[in-house]
């Protein structure tokens, strides 16, 4: 009887690794493939790159429910955090790891199938080449968080190129008060541990005189650009809602590529009163577009 135990703990601890190994894969796969989007440029002339146009398409398109923020985030920004899966409301029947493996090969198949069909209008033309891995390598020995922090190179460069062209003149005062921000975050984080002198926090605070509510306020101000066209489905959702939650999307994926041990879990859109609640599974923080102008005014535990 113990031998059989062992046996079984044996083949469940082997079946557990080979999913491991596979999902690691499919995340060094797709780390090839958006190393190639984002050194593609598309449009003729653009200085937009192939990843920003496949993040501009995934972020625009509204199929249903299941295209949920937890989805995207993992399959862009954080391939490290497996549970996150837990939060995508399909394919329930596979393992976790082997769900991971799964949207990891559909960032690959999304980057390649949206460049090579959009840009060449064929399916038979490619731009870049499916990636290909050494038959001889282990990928079990590779490292998640290795792997996602070099794909987050390139996503954060292409993010910023997005915000960039969404915010024009505002997008330096927008992003470095916007990372200044993130910093005072993670500050918190470690305050709420114990390991840091309140009074020397709130020093520094008084000091710097800003907060996220008033950077939102400040910076974006009242002229940013909406979407001219996008895919939606009408599920809860009207046309006009489209570009706030477009721009909660980017906001949610830019904060998990600066602070991925806090990353955005879900979030939420409310267009009536133009308001993105984004959550990181502990906290939610609340911004409200007033009059074309982003602010944080709510957060909650």
């Amino acid at each position: 009887m113990k031998l059989l135990c062992f046996l079984i703990t044996f083949v469940l601890v082997s079946a557990s690794a080979d999913e491991e190994a596979d999902c690691k894969k499919e995340v060094f796969l797709a780390n090839a493939a958006f190393k190639c989007a984002y050194n593609l440029t598309v449009g003729g002339g653009s200085e937009e790159n192939g990843l920003e146009y496949v993040i501009e398409r995934i972020v625009n398109t509204i199929l249903h429910t299941r295209n949920c923020f937890a989805k995207i985030n993992y399959m862009i920004a954080v391939p490290e955090k497996t549970d996150i899966v837990i939060d995508i409301p399909e394919n329930e029947h596979l393992t976790l790891m082997k769900r991971c493996s799964f949207y990891q090969y559909n960032i690959q198949r999304k980057i390649l199938n949206t460049l090579n069909v959009d840009i060449t209008r064929s399916y038979e033309t490619q731009v870049i080449a499916y990636p290909e891995a050494d038959k001889d390598q282990d990928f079990g020995e590779l490292n998640l968080e290795t792997l996602a922090s070099e794909r987050r190179e390139y996503v954060v460069k292409a993010l910023q190129n997005i915000f960039r062209r969404e915010l024009g003149s505002k997008y330096d005062n927008f992003m470095s008060e916007l990372e200044l921000k993130i910093r005072d975050t993670l500050t918190d984080e470690v305050q709420d541990l114990g390991r840091l002198n309140i009074t020397t926090l709130i020093e520094e605070r008084r000091v710097t005189g800003t907060s996220l509510e008033n950077t939102f306020t400040r910076v974006i101000g009242r002229n940013s650009p909406e979407v001219a066209e996008v895919q939606y489905e009408s599920y809860n959702l009207s046309k006009r809602g489209i570009p706030l939650l477009r721009f909660c999307r980017l906001m949610g994926l830019y904060i998990s590529t600066q602070n991925p041990t806090e990353y955005i879990r879900k979030l939420q859109t409310n267009y009536n009163s133009n308001t993105c609640t984004l959550w990181d599974g502990r906290n939610e923080k609340i911004f409200r577009k007033i009059d074309g102008v982003w602010k944080q005014f709510s957060t909650t535990t």
